[in-house]
């Protein structure tokens, strides 16, 4: 599942921990792919590590809902 698929519509819903975790992974990817433009690495490298400090909900706790 890509990052844009577990996001949550409403603004008002935090995104589970997994889905930004899922960004980070994504945008890392991007960032160490030698094939991508360099503006477009440094941007991914900037979003990958920005996901880690988004706020996000639990995965159990989203569960309950």
């Amino acid at each position: 599942m890509h990052h844009d698929a577990c996001w949550p519509d409403d603004p008002a819903v935090l995104p589970s921990c997994t889905c930004n975790d899922r960004l980070h992974v994504e945008a890392g990817r991007v960032a160490r792919d030698p094939r991508a433009p360099q503006k477009t690495r440094e941007t991914a490298r900037f979003i990958s590590d920005f996901a880690t400090a988004l706020p996000c909900e639990p995965a159990a706790l989203q569960a309950g809902r």
